[in-house]
């Protein structure tokens, strides 16, 4: 059940379109962090300052929904890393929800897959 209505936020390229967009909706226990579309060095700095911002609630967990990356690069792994740090020096958990295609290849070719938790939910972020 959420507790404080969507936020939404994201980057846009030089021809004006989304190039990645990130939803907010904090729940009880956490919070979700939705991403749709590409995951690289132009588009991280915007997904570890809002992990950041939210880690600093101390929420018990962090969920990041990767259904919707379309591009997932090693600056992607790096972010996804520096974001599960902050969690749990907040004193919280950073759990990857549904890693899309393309993200599930890297995480698994970086072997960086294992180091991370994943929600098994099958609830809507």
């Amino acid at each position: 059940m959420s507790t404080e209505a969507t936020h939404s936020c994201g980057t846009v390229g030089c021809d004006g379109q989304p190039v990645m967009s990130l939803a907010l909706t904090r729940h009880n226990d956490g919070a979700v962090i939705t991403i749709t579309g590409d995951v690289d060095l132009d588009t991280v700095d915007v997904l570890v300052d809002l992990v950041n911002s939210v880690a600093t609630r101390q929420p018990d967990r962090i969920v990041v929904d990767l259904t919707g990356v379309t591009f997932f690069g090693a600056a992607g792994v790096t972010a996804l890393l520096r974001a599960r740090d902050l969690a749990c020096a907040a004193g919280g958990r950073l759990l990857l929800r549904a890693p899309s295609e393309q993200a599930r290849w890297i995480l698994a070719v970086t072997e960086t897959d294992r180091v991370f938790q994943y929600d098994l939910t099958l609830l809507a972020a």
